[in-house]
């Protein structure tokens, strides 16, 4: 089992979800894998700067909400996911890497018409976001 860590970001109602450049057929939460004996904040600061050049200093909190397990959408690997809600204090200062095509505020209202968002994010975490059990 893969651990991973996600940062779920809310802005008028809606998600921010990222496309990676390798997996290009399902938007994600930003995020990735924790590595050996990295502390799970340190893990999605560093995965919010690879992914999206989010400075730590731009994050005005990050909260531990739950886990999540889900099979991976890109491999066979089963994944126990940590989701942390994250708050920016400017949520213009995102800039995709390397490694992220591009990234979209994601609308919970109409997500469930689509069938391009992956399983943890759209079964799990819209639904907790459209019930405001997670705001």
């Amino acid at each position: 089992m893969i651990v991973k860590v996600s940062a779920l970001i809310v802005y008028d109602n809606k998600i921010l979800g990222v496309l990676k450049k390798k997996h290009q057929s399902f938007w994600i939460l930003p995020g990735g894998k924790v590595r050996n004996n990295e502390k799970l904040k340190s893990a999605l600061y560093r995965e919010l700067w690879e992914e999206l050049e989010i400075v730590k200093r731009n994050v005005k909190s990050m909260k531990y909400l739950m886990d999540f397990s889900t099979s991976s959408q890109f491999s066979k690997d089963e994944l126990l996911t940590k989701l942390f809600k994250v708050v920016l204090y400017d949520n213009n200062k995102i800039n995709p890497s390397h490694e992220i095509l591009k990234y979209s505020w994601i609308d919970v209202n109409t997500a469930n018409q689509r069938n391009d968002i992956a399983t943890g994010f759209s079964d799990i975490v819209i639904p907790m976001v459209k019930e405001k059990k997670i705001l």
